[in-house]
């Protein structure tokens, strides 16, 4: 399955975002414009079910957004916006299903030597994530998601914190955890969540995207 077409709002890019932070080597911010043509570009590094994961988050957050009377392309999910679904769970146990039919690279936080997570703790549902590919052009990171109060919540982090297979996912694993400590110095000095693509004031207790189903 391709990465759908881009929709308008996403077209239309937005106004890119802008952090003092980003002016760091390595602190990279785009447009919902420019995510989709990165994606476009990676597409060949993406499976099928992770394409269609990728449509899903750009939809919710989109529709999201919407909702709440001020549109932002999907593609703006990587910016790492905290998104939560009233859906009493459901899109939780579909993606809790691809976790555990290892239909794509995924891991449970907390687990073994994978990183805690620091959302909702006391949170008696395991929190996973499903892991977006590492490019010649970057981390696209990863697809951490959980419940609270019956529904459904996910975010784009910008690194992973559970171990892939093989000596590259070790690799890898080593990298990201360490690269989470920078994501979260950038999290507290900006504010803001750190997502692959730049930041977003749409976070966990403040201004958080809800999507209202059904």
């Amino acid at each position: 399955m391709p990465f759908n077409i881009m929709t308008p709002a996403e077209l239309g890019g937005g106004i890119r975002p802008w952090l003092s932070l980003a002016t760091v080597p390595g602190m990279r911010v785009f447009t919902s414009n420019e995510i989709y043509q990165r994606l476009i570009y990676d597409q060949a590094y993406f499976s099928g079910l992770q394409m269609d994961l990728v449509n899903q988050v750009r939809y919710l957050y989109e529709l999201g957004t919407t909702q709440a009377g001020n549109t932002e392309g999907g593609t703006l999910a990587f910016h790492g916006g905290h998104v939560i679904v009233r859906d009493g769970a459901a899109l939780y146990q579909t993606w809790q299903q691809e976790y555990q039919q290892l239909t794509v690279p995924s891991g449970q936080r907390g687990a073994g030597l994978n990183l805690p997570s620091s959302h909702y703790p006391g949170n008696a549902n395991p929190q996973y994530e499903l892991r977006l590919p590492l490019t010649p052009q970057q981390n696209w990171g990863t697809v951490l998601f959980g419940t609270n109060n019956g529904d459904s919540w996910f975010q784009v982090e910008a690194h992973s914190g559970t171990a892939g297979d093989g000596i590259s996912g070790a690799v890898r694993y080593m990298s990201d955890t360490l690269m989470h400590l920078f994501d979260y110095v950038s999290h507290k000095a900006s504010s803001q969540q750190v997502g692959p693509c730049g930041y977003s004031a749409h976070m966990e207790t403040l201004n958080p995207v809800v999507v209202q189903l059904g």
